[in-house]
């Protein structure tokens, strides 16, 4: 009794309160995307509300089991996110030009590359936990094994956001580990020169090379230019430019174009919840889901953005308070790999909704439409509980008992 009484003393109940607050505010603003335009059986913030219900005992069930048992199921889990995701590239189900949803009863679907982010943290914890720091490059070569077989999978589907919010993961994990910090950078830039290539190659949609594109097409640069053309005189290069002006608005920058404006039409206070323009005249595609940020910052302006963007950094900064004071090395790596996960979707979809990053089709965590993303990121929140319950236990392998993960050494046992 007294043990229990301990463990739900150290439950971090304001990590899932927070989780639960963006959660509910998503389910508002679902429901403002989608008022009187829809007649199925199942109205969508109703799912939504049914995935917070179902996440909430699985995380229930999650926490009562001691975190070291998710060393042993990383294998499995991994093992079968690959499979799965091989499979969907033959028998999945197509939406928007990509392949990767299995069709359920009921008009509701599963996206397994959502959950395959949690199996590779799983994985890449349990990889680096029983080795030393990888400070020579053959030591990386594992790590970016294990990651970059399901991020090709995934890019494969075509879905290139959820490939790339992996790349975060990966580098945080292994710098946690002990990776240096220059040898990172070198990779960095070995990726980036890859990342170049990647783009002339075939493997890259043309939809996708046209939202690179787009993204360094910049609508007040151009119009900026016809307006200087019409000052000068130069009618002719004016119109030119206007032309290409209207082509980037109605075509390539479409989205990102009337995200922004709708961020800027909700001004301080914002338009209300169920009254921006943009939100009810369908002027924002996908706004129940890749741009719902656009749609919280029409309708409850700077302000409201600002209460969301701090619940969401406040999430993040838990996580990896949990993660600094957890001395077992998979205990924290598990943290640092959620927390970075999250936060890595997070800046991405709030960059692309404001014109900062070309479009990549991704969920704000939390607070899109989408039971697969819902689910997962509670599981998430479901794993670092875990371990912030269970913190005081030092798994084998390296510990932090000593200040980082490249000291300690590898008892064979248990430790407290």
């Amino acid at each position: 009794m007294r043990r229990r009484k301990e463990r739900f003393e150290e439950f971090d109940w304001h990590v899932l309160a927070v989780a639960l607050v963006l959660s509910l505010i998503g389910c508002v603003f679902v429901w403002s995307t989608t008022i009187g335009q829809e007649t199925g059986r199942f109205p969508l913030v109703a799912r939504q509300v049914a995935y917070i219900g179902v996440s909430m005992p699985l995380i229930a069930v999650l926490v009562r089991v001691p975190y070291p048992s998710l060393a042993r199921m990383s294998v499995p889990a991994y093992g079968i996110a690959l499979l799965t995701l091989v499979a969907l590239l033959v028998w999945g189900a197509a939406r928007r030009e990509t392949r990767g949803w299995v069709q359920l009863p009921l008009g509701f679907s599963l996206q397994p590359a959502e959950f395959t982010k949690l199996a590779v943290i799983l994985m890449l914890a349990a990889y680096l936990r029983f080795r030393g720091p990888p400070t020579r490059w053959r030591d990386l070569v594992g790590p970016f094994v294990l990651a970059g077989i399901p991020m090709a999978l995934i890019a494969k589907q075509p879905d290139l956001g959820g490939a790339i919010t992996l790349v975060p993961v990966l580098i945080a994990m292994v710098l946690v580990a002990g990776a240096p910090i220059a040898r990172l950078l070198s990779l960095f830039l070995i990726v980036a020169v890859v990342g170049v290539g990647f783009y002339y190659s075939p493997f890259i949609k043309d939809y996708q090379r046209g939202r690179i594109d787009a993204f360094f097409e910049s609508i007040p640069e151009k119009t900026a230019e016809a307006q200087a053309y019409r000052a000068a005189g130069d009618h002719k290069n004016a119109r030119k430019a206007e032309q290409e002006l209207s082509v980037i608005k109605r075509q390539s920058n479409f989205q990102v174009y009337h995200a922004m404006i709708s961020i800027g039409s909700g001004g301080l206070t914002g338009q209300k919840i169920g009254k921006g323009k943009h939100n009810r005249l369908g002027f924002l595609p996908e706004r129940h889901n890749d741009f719902i940020f656009a749609v919280i910052g029409e309708e409850w302006g700077f302000v409201g953005s600002s209460i969301v963007l701090w619940l969401s950094y406040l999430l993040i900064t838990l996580i990896f308070l949990i993660a600094g004071r957890t001395r077992d090395a998979f205990g924290r790596l598990l943290c640092v790999g959620v927390g970075t996960w999250l936060g890595a979707q997070t800046f991405i979809n709030t960059g692309v909704a404001t014109g900062l990053l070309p479009v990549t089709g991704l969920t704000l965590p939390f607070l899109s439409a989408g039971g697969s993303s819902m689910v997962a990121s509670f599981l998430g929140v479901a794993v670092v509980l875990n371990v912030g319950a269970h913190r005081v236990t030092a798994l084998d392998g390296y510990s932090f008992d000593r200040g980082g993960f490249a000291y300690g050494e590898p008892t064979g046992r248990r430790r407290r």
